[in-house]
Parts: C-alpha cells; structure tokens; sequence
C-alpha cells in the first residue's frame, strides 16, 4: 500500500514537533533557525512552499509561547534564528555563525 503525503497541516506539526523536540539539546547563547531544528532531511523533503509555512507555523508557536523559544536574530533574508527563552548569553568578542547556530554576543 502506498503512503498518502501528509497534509499541509500534517506537516506543520511534524516541524513543530521536530522543534519542540530539538529544545533539549539547545546551547545557551546560541541560535538555530527552523530548518535545523526540524532536521536538514525532513526540510530538504518539503514540496516547494512548505519550508515557508512551516517556518511561520514555527514563529507563530514562538511567538504566542507555545515553544519556550525567543526569536534572537533575523537575518537579511527575513530568516528567524531561534534561541532558548531563559538563556543567557555569553560574552565573546564576536559573532561566529555556522550552518548549525550562531553564537549570540
């Protein structure tokens, strides 16, 4: 039998929860965007215009603290960069950013 695709709504909460579940390995004072939280696999497999709506359905989670996150950077792209609500960063001279997270000065 063949597998139905998920839904559009399916598929936002399967981003939710990879995020709500990437949570506990978060390092203070860093950030991380919504493709890394949910993991590179699942967010190379989107259809085309779903890595967007999955990532507003994150900031809206954010936003109305449905995940203890706090929006610490967007970037020039409009990209949310996410970091733990509670955490404080550390001091350091300057920003390093890879493709995982971005450490927040």
């Amino acid at each position: 039998m063949t597998e139905q695709p998920m839904t559009q709504q399916q598929t936002c909460l399967r981003g939710l929860e990879l995020a709500e579940r990437f949570i506990p390995s978060m390092l203070p004072g860093h950030a991380y965007t919504a493709e890394t939280m949910c993991g590179i696999a699942f967010w190379k497999r989107l259809p085309h215009g779903m890595p967007s709506i999955v990532g507003q359905a994150i900031a809206l989670a954010v936003d109305t603290g449905v995940l203890n996150l706090r929006v610490a950077y967007v970037n020039s792209d409009d990209k949310n960069w996410y970091a733990l609500l509670y955490d404080e960063p550390e001091q350091e001279s300057e920003t390093n950013i890879d493709p995982i997270s971005i450490k927040l000065n």
